[in-house]
């Protein structure tokens, strides 16, 4: 039997949710550890974190201003994003600088 259109949706948006929740723990862990070794002296409390995009012709609105901000580890980029994801299906990552 075919799926049905609105039962293929369901999918698409579940799908979409579960991508975006399992990189938004990625990338939380991924700062959270990184604000952990500045309290303790692994890295510097001024350490820098980057925000990256893909710098294509499909980067959004609200990512592409951020390509290549630095912002102290800890506190937010301009916006108020901590981290990526920016949102659903964000290709944005980040770096230790």
């Amino acid at each position: 039997a075919s799926i049905k259109q609105s039962e293929k949706a369901l999918l698409n948006r579940a799908a979409l949710i579960s991508e975006t929740e399992a990189y938004s723990s990625v990338s939380r862990g991924r700062t959270d550890t990184w604000e952990q070794w500045a309290t303790a002296g692994y890295i510097s409390i001024d350490s820098l974190k980057q925000w990256v995009t893909k710098a294509d012709e499909f980067v959004c609105e609200v990512c592409g201003p951020l390509h290549l901000v630095t912002t102290i580890v800890g506190t937010p980029y301009p916006g108020g994003l901590y981290s990526t994801p920016a949102h659903p299906r964000c290709r944005c990552h980040e770096r230790l600088l």
